[in-house]
């Protein structure tokens, strides 16, 4: 009976232990796809490509915007030189307009009235001569009176007047004129020039 029993047992454990599940065996276990780690690479590689291309983007604008820049400075400065050569030629007519002009007034206090009309005429084209060069950018330097500026004046003469300041300009000879700011012409002028003993110092 006790055999029986005892083989009964066994019998019962060794149908228990076959139901049992297995364990998993964690060293078994399959791997990632292979087709993750390609798909990461191809990312990473669009990524740069991407910036790459940002970046040569950003160069090529900002040598885009500098050669706007350029070619702007060169149509400026050839514009500009276009108008000073032209104006320049316009000058010596307004310079011989300025000494007949000069001729006439004085005529004009000694003659009769029709003179005088035609002195007018002439002090009208003059002025209007003036306002046209004006609207183009010429403007008259002004001289008279002014400290010698080598950078404005030209002086032809120097004389000597003991009741003025040392170094001032005494005569406008031919009058300088700047074009947007810029001096295409230099005034000709004659400048007071005292010896040294008798220059007043500066600051007083």
């Amino acid at each position: 009976m006790v055999k029986r029993a005892l083989k009964a047992k066994a019998q019962v454990s060794a149908r228990q232990g076959s139901k049992a599940e297995p364990k998993p065996d964690i060293s078994e276990a399959e791997p990632c796809p292979q087709d993750v780690q390609p798909k990461l690479s191809e990312l990473e590689l669009m990524t740069k490509e991407r910036d790459e291309l940002d970046e040569r983007l950003a160069y090529m604008q900002a040598e885009f915007e500098n050669l706007k820049k350029r070619s702007q400075r060169d149509i400026d400065a050839r514009v500009f030189r276009a108008k000073e050569m032209l104006l320049l030629d316009i000058l010596c007519v307004m310079d011989n307009m300025d000494l007949a002009l000069a001729q006439v007034n004085g005529a004009a206090c000694k003659a009769g009235t029709d003179f005088e009309n035609l002195a007018k005429g002439v002090r009208m084209i003059h002025q209007q001569m003036c306002q046209v060069l004006a609207q183009h950018g010429l403007q008259p330097l002004k001289a008279l009176g002014q400290p010698f500026d080598p950078f404005r004046h030209e002086a032809l003469m120097k004389v000597e007047q003991k009741d003025k300041p040392d170094g001032i300009v005494l005569e406008e000879i031919v009058k300088g004129y700047v074009l947007d700011g810029n001096v295409i012409r230099p005034t000709k002028v004659t400048v007071n020039v005292l010896p040294k003993a008798q220059a007043p110092k500066q600051g007083k």
